[in-house]
């Protein structure tokens, strides 16, 4: 395996010829521009590990080729060559973000001890980044696991999988956790220490879902001003996570399917296939057997996805693992919001574990923050919890069957059809005269069957 790649930049194809041969015979990847502005798209496209500039360059020169990469926000580590020995240019070129400057006629074994010690700065803080995501990563999975026998089950499945390379498919309701888990196999794996690029895909538009996935070259369509990786080869070496797969066009099935068959895929715009090793884990809340049947989603596809299937239940059932959820997120919006919450009132918690959580985890810590910013200190009240959750409890399971359940359905919806004809039809309004989140009186309407 190479070393790290390096960018050389000098107008003087002699030293640009010198200095690639001598990184290659020490095992350097070498990406070569004559110019500033070839440097910029190199950056951006191939996103070398160290650039070697030479100051003196035609149509940019290195100082503003420098300002450009501050202005960008890259974070490549610039090391300047100049003919010249001069004080006042080395400071100002290490004011502009220089990492290190060498002076002409090189000396390739001090240019060589420079890049060891810039590429072992870099793998320090790769490696701090690394520890603080494990750390991360522990939290996220007391999140998710809880004392829940199915959730210990799967995760259980999760450590299996994760040494292998095989695709995972991870299927479950919004808001359950399915990010998470493909980060927590992520960090189990083999592959921890190399990136984990996600991809939402129903976020991206469907003009721009290959774009982002496959990359492109310069000229390759209207706004493509310089070549750009995607993020499939950004991912190489390491995991591939779509979320929400199953809402990707049938015309990016197809092409997608052939990195899993095959391992390889060609940029927008070019015909020269590119090779790669990527672990990929996919998910989605749709119901994709279905998705099958009516022609929206490619069976072969399905098969290769769903080589292990992970499900994760929703909230409501494993509402044994709420207390914990809610223990944690107190913790974690205590410190955030810095207030001094102490825990949650018995009958509040009680109303929590009845409640459906038709939004699952995330719904859940979205009231758990509502309710600190809103109490502050002591302990959370049912009061202090969104209209829905203190309706639901208003209502025990014991009342739930029989004619009183059918008298509770008929008050709200006489209830509902009241707000809705002071607010002229308008949903919105409706939900606000009630004190209602929009979401909740949508799902009061279709549940009461009120047209």
């Amino acid at each position: 395996m190479k070393k790290a790649k390096i960018l050389v930049v000098d107008d003087d194809p002699h030293i640009v010829e010198a200095i690639s041969y001598r990184l290659r015979e020490k095992d350097y990847e070498v990406l070569t521009a004559g110019d500033g502005m070839e440097a910029l798209e190199i950056l951006a496209g191939d996103h070398p590990h160290v650039m070697i500039l030479d100051l003196k360059l035609p149509r940019l020169g290195g100082m503003d080729v420098l300002a450009k990469i501050k202005e960008k926000g890259e974070q490549v580590p610039v090391v300047i060559i100049t003919a010249h020995d001069s004080v006042q240019i080395v400071v100002e070129a290490m004011k502009s973000g220089a990492s290190d400057f060498i002076t002409k006629p090189l000396d390739m074994e001090y240019l060589f001890q420079v890049l060891e010690k810039i590429l072992q700065k870099r793998d320090l803080a790769r490696n701090s980044e690394y520890l603080a995501a494990i750390i991360s990563e522990e939290k996220d999975r007391l999140k998710m696991i809880g004392n829940n026998k199915e959730m210990q089950r799967i995760m259980e499945m999760a450590r299996k999988v994760a040494d292998s390379r095989s695709t995972v498919l991870i299927l479950g309701e919004s808001g359950t956790g399915k990010e998470i888990l493909a980060r927590t196999i992520h960090h189990m794996s083999p592959r921890a220490r190399k990136p984990l690029v996600t991809v939402n895909c129903v976020a991206l538009k469907e003009e721009l879902l290959e774009s982002e996935l496959f990359g492109h070259e310069k000229g390759a369509f209207t706004s493509a001003y310089k070549t750009r990786k995607g993020r499939i080869e950004l991912a190489d070496a390491g995991t591939l996570f779509l979320d929400e797969i199953g809402d990707v066009p049938q015309s990016f099935q197809a092409k997608f399917l052939r990195v899993l068959q095959e391992g390889c895929f060609e940029k927008l715009g070019s015909n020269i296939p590119i090779s790669v090793d990527i672990r990929v884990i996919a998910a989605t809340n749709k119901d994709l057997k279905k998705a099958i049947e009516e022609g929206r989603f490619r069976e072969d596809l399905y098969f290769r996805l769903n080589v292990v299937t992970l499900i994760l239940p929703p909230l409501r059932d494993r509402k044994d693992d709420i207390p914990a959820f809610v223990d944690y997120f107190i913790e974690k919006y205590n410190v955030d919001t810095k207030k001094n919450v102490e825990g949650v009132e018995a009958n509040a918690m009680d109303s929590l574990i009845a409640y459906p959580w038709h939004g699952n985890v995330r719904e859940l810590e979205n009231a758990i923050e509502r309710a600190i910013v809103l109490r502050g200190d002591g302990k959370l009240q049912l009061e202090d919890f969104p209209p829905e959750i203190v309706e639901e409890s208003m209502v025990s399971p014991k009342q739930k069957t029989g004619t009183f359940q059918e008298a509770v359905a008929d008050f709200k919806s006489q209830t509902i059809r009241e707000a809705l004809a002071k607010s002229g039809g308008n949903q919105t309004k409706a939900a606000e005269i009630l004190g209602l989140s929009y979401p909740y009186f949508c799902r009061l309407i279709k549940n009461l069957r009120i047209h």
